[in-house]
């Protein structure tokens, strides 16, 4: 008895201190809040900041029903932190067109890390949009970006993206 309590204990212990690596969020369509990409093949989801009170949300999605312009976009703060933001005119399920804007990308699609601005090639880069319920005020998809930096001329390929966001409105 003694033997297979500590066989068991043993055994609960070790799979407690397994540690679990993040992985890219499920594909739902529910308003998750759920956010996630390969960035040059690294795993990038959205981090909080740990030290601002009332600080941004780490992933939204904007929509005007005016314009039918959505904006869907993801922070990562602190160390080697990074932000990217969608901005494409969307009128339901399907593939969206992306707006880019080489001279201030920050007012269109962009991707941005410490040290360098990208914008995306358009023939290379896509978002499709899987779910838009304004209704129920829901935004799923995908995406993939090809980048090229503003400065540098880096090339950074952005794969597997997905999202699964509350829908915000605006104007």
């Amino acid at each position: 008895m003694r033997i297979a309590l500590t066989v068991l204990l043993s055994t609960c212990m070790m799979g407690c201190l397994t540690k679990v690596e993040p992985t890219l969020p499920e594909a739902t369509q529910v308003g998750k809040n759920t956010l996630g990409c390969l960035i040059d093949n690294q795993l990038w989801l959205p981090k909080k900041a740990t030290s601002i009170i009332g600080s941004p949300p780490v992933v939204y999605a904007l929509y005007s029903r005016s314009t039918n312009e959505l904006k869907i976009g993801g922070r990562r703060f602190g160390s080697g932190g990074s932000e990217f933001t969608l901005k494409a005119i969307a009128y339901g399920q399907g593939k969206a067109t992306l707006l880019v804007d080489n001279i201030n990308p920050e007012n269109e699609t962009y991707y941005y890390d410490d040290n360098e601005s990208y914008i995306p090639l358009t023939t290379t880069s896509s978002l499709t949009i899987t779910k838009l319920d304004t209704i129920n005020r829901i935004v799923s998809g995908s995406f993939t970006l090809e980048v090229i930096g503003q400065r540098t001329k880096k090339q950074v390929n952005i794969t597997k993206g997905i999202f699964d966001i509350q829908l915000e409105f605006y104007r």
